[in-house]
C-alpha cells in the first residue's frame, strides 16, 4: 500500500459506494438501511483518515523551516447558485533542511488568509520518505478533530435511521 498513490482513494471509494448503491436500488432496500449504510461508510472513512494522518503525523521529523513565498491562488465563483466574490487563498512555501539536502516546497493546503509573515522561522515537521511534504505542528489538532467530528455526525445520523427503521 505504500507505493499506491493515495490520490486515488477517493475515487475508488466513490465508484464503490455507486455501485453498492446502484444494487440497493435494484434490490429496493428501504431508505432506513441506505441512511445506515452511507453513514456507515462515512464512519470507516474518516476513521481511516483519522488514522492514515495520525500514524504519518508520528513518523515526521521535526526541523526548523523559512517561510520564503506564498502561491497565491484566485478563486472564481463557479457561477452556479447565489452570486459569490472571487477570493484568493494562500499556500506558504518553505525552505528548510533535510538529512541529505534543502527543500523549498509548497504547503498541500491553500488557506484563506496569509498567517505568516516572510522570512519567519517556525518548526515544522516533514515526512522522511518524502521529504517534499510537510505540515505545521499547530495544524495536527485541527486535521484530527474534523474527522473525528466528521464520524460523529454520521453515527448520530445512523443511530436516527436504526431508531426510525
Amino acid at each position: 500500500m505504500k507505493d499506491f498513490p493515495r490520490r486515488y482513494l477517493p475515487d475508488i471509494a466513490a465508484g464503490i459506494l455507486i455501485v453498492v448503491l446502484s444494487v440497493i436500488w435494484i434490490l429496493e432496500i428501504n431508505e432506513s438501511t441506505v441512511i445506515f449504510f452511507t453513514d456507515g461508510c462515512i464512519i470507516i472513512w474518516c476513521l481511516f483518515q483519522y488514522f492514515y494522518y495520525k500514524n504519518l503525523m508520528k513518523t515526521g521529523i521535526l526541523t526548523e523551516g523559512i517561510l520564503i513565498d506564498y502561491h497565491y491562488k484566485l478563486n472564481e465563483p463557479s457561477g452556479r447558485g447565489m452570486p459569490a466574490n472571487a477570493y484568493t487563498t494562500y499556500a506558504p512555501v518553505m525552505q528548510y533542511e533535510t538529512d541529505t539536502e534543502v527543500i523549498a516546497s509548497q504547503y498541500c493546503m491553500h488557506l484563506l488568509k496569509r498567517r505568516y509573515q516572510l522570512g519567519a522561522k517556525m518548526q515544522i515537521y516533514y515526512l522522511p520518505s518524502m521529504p517534499e511534504v510537510f505540515w505545521f505542528p499547530d495544524e495536527e489538532h485541527q486535521i484530527n478533530s474534523e474527522y473525528l467530528i466528521t464520524a460523529c455526525i454520521a453515527g448520530i445520523m445512523m443511530l436516527f435511521a436504526v431508531v426510525q427503521a
